[in-house]
């Protein structure tokens, strides 16, 4: 997901945050934007947030009737540029459950979710109201995902067990 150092080989999480800078310098001032980041992992069913005080701490996964599930005091940082954002990848990783494998020295042993708010304000010139814009990107990292054939397969088991956890801790 994140890729290698050379530019030209940047996997999806970089030239997410690239896209996602490049388009706010190229709107207009008239639209004010507020990035926030956010980075968790799921090993043993267990959720951890990976940039908060206490990367250690076991943190709970809930449901809400309007904005659906969501992981209880997860830590958002507001971040205003690529090297910002990259500089919070970067200390979630260092908390990230890893170990080695044959195929890789670096294995990730958990699922990653890099979360990505996005809200923006702009003035209305019709009824001359500021109006209020917000949208996430959830980027998704899955354990050992590096030495997967069947990756689509692969995804689909995890993401179905990953949901049914998700109710199974919330109907008890």
């Amino acid at each position: 997901m994140e890729g290698r150092d050379d530019p030209e080989l940047l996997g999806v999480i970089p030239n997410s945050f690239r896209h996602i800078f490049e388009k706010i310098e190229s709107t207009s001032k008239e639209k004010r934007f507020l990035v926030r980041a956010s980075m968790f992992e799921i090993y043993n069913e267990e959720v951890r947030d990976l940039i908060g005080r206490d990367p250690k701490a076991k943190l709970e996964v809930k449901e809400d009737t309007r904005y659906g599930f969501y992981v209880r005091d997860l830590t958002s940082t507001a971040v205003g540029s690529i090297k910002e954002i990259n500089q919070v990848l970067k200390i979630g990783h260092r908390y990230r459950s890893v170990g080695v494998t044959n195929m890789n020295d670096r294995s990730s042993r958990s699922h990653l979710l890099f979360v990505i708010t996005i809200e923006s304000i702009c003035f209305n010139s019709v009824d001359g109201k500021e109006h209020i814009r917000s949208g996430k990107l959830n980027l998704v990292d899955l354990a050992g995902s590096e030495v997967c054939f069947s990756y689509f397969v692969f995804f689909e088991n995890v993401y179905l067990n990953f949901i049914a956890s998700i109710k199974n801790r919330c109907y008890r």
